[in-house]
Order: structure tokens, then C-alpha cells, then sequence
């Protein structure tokens, strides 16, 4: 009986042991990813913040010097960086979609975020880039993410996803200007 006792006592003390060892290895696990992840969003966040051209081009949009226009698509070079700063920010659109970026953390982002959707240039835009990959080129844009963002948030004018069956590369440019006189 001493013995059966004994032994009851050491499989409960090992089962304490190990169930108190599994937790705190989860909760180390917890810990290190969640730095992971914060380190990770800062880079993103770092990025966003010191890169000299991207910052330039939302100060640009910010204080409506970006205009989508005929001659838009004769500077490759500012071309390059409006799609590199929207890819990047539909990029972080979607790490939040997923929940890699928290809802605290995003903050951080969401301000240029809601800039690029004051801007009626960058809107029309983005307008353009979203009809032209559904019916020119048959796929998403490349900017999806921020899109489905403003979507979600009713950041946009109700005609931004609607778009003339007769869809006709020549008169988008008319669509597009009167939309943005709007």
C-alpha cells in the first residue's frame, strides 16, 4: 500500500512537472514569435518611413502634387515609384488581412494608407490599374489589397468598381478627368 502510494505520488509530481514545463515552453514560444513578428512589422514600418522615394511620392500625394494624367505614363521613372509605394502598401494591407500586422501596429501604416484614398489622383488611378487588369489583362491588380482596404472602409466614391461594358482604352482618360472633377 506504502509502495502503490509512493508511486501515485511520483506520476502525479511528473505529470505536475511536465504539463508546468510544456507551458512554459509555450509561453517562451508565444514570446519569441511575438518579438518575431514585431521586429518583422518594424522593418515593414522602417521601410515605409525611410525610404527616400516613397516618402517623397506620399508627400507628393499628400499634398496633391501627383497627377494621373496623359503624361503619367511618359515618366517611367515616377511610374516605378507611385507602383512601388501602393504595391508596398497593398503588401501591408495584406499582412493585416492576415493578422501578421496587428491592429495596434497598423496604425502606424494606416495614416499613408488613408492618404493614398484622400488623394482623387491616386484614386483614379488605382481606378484605372483595377479596370484595366479585370478587362485588359484578366487578373487582379497588383494592388488588391489596398483596394479590398478601401473597399472595407468605404473609402471609396460608390462608381469606383463600375465600369461601361464598352469598355474602350481611347475614352478612359475622358472617364477618368470627370471623375476626378467629381
Amino acid at each position: 500500500m506504502n509502495d502503490w502510494l509512493m508511486d501515485n505520488i511520483l506520476i502525479i509530481i511528473t505529470i505536475i512537472l511536465t504539463v508546468t514545463g510544456l507551458i512554459i515552453g509555450l509561453f517562451q514560444w508565444y514570446r519569441t514569435n511575438n518579438i518575431k513578428r514585431t521586429e518583422f512589422t518594424n522593418q515593414i514600418l522602417e521601410n515605409l518611413r525611410n525610404d527616400k522615394e516613397s516618402v517623397k511620392i506620399l508627400y507628393g500625394i499628400e499634398n496633391d502634387k501627383f497627377e494621373f494624367d496623359e503624361s503619367f505614363y511618359n515618366n517611367f521613372d515616377f511610374q516605378y515609384e507611385i507602383d512601388k509605394i501602393l504595391s508596398y502598401l497593398s503588401y501591408i494591407c495584406y499582412l493585416r488581412e492576415i493578422k501578421v500586422i496587428k491592429k495596434k501596429e497598423f496604425v502606424f501604416a494606416e495614416y499613408k494608407i488613408n492618404t493614398i484614398f484622400k488623394n482623387n489622383n491616386t484614386l483614379a488611378y488605382l481606378r484605372y490599374v483595377y479596370h484595366w487588369s479585370k478587362n485588359e489583362n484578366n487578373s487582379i491588380s497588383s494592388f488588391d489589397y489596398l483596394i479590398k482596404y478601401g473597399k472595407k472602409k468605404k473609402l471609396f466614391k460608390k462608381e469606383f468598381f463600375d465600369m461601361p461594358l464598352d469598355y474602350n482604352k481611347e475614352e478612359i482618360w475622358d472617364l477618368y478627368k470627370s471623375w476626378l472633377m467629381d
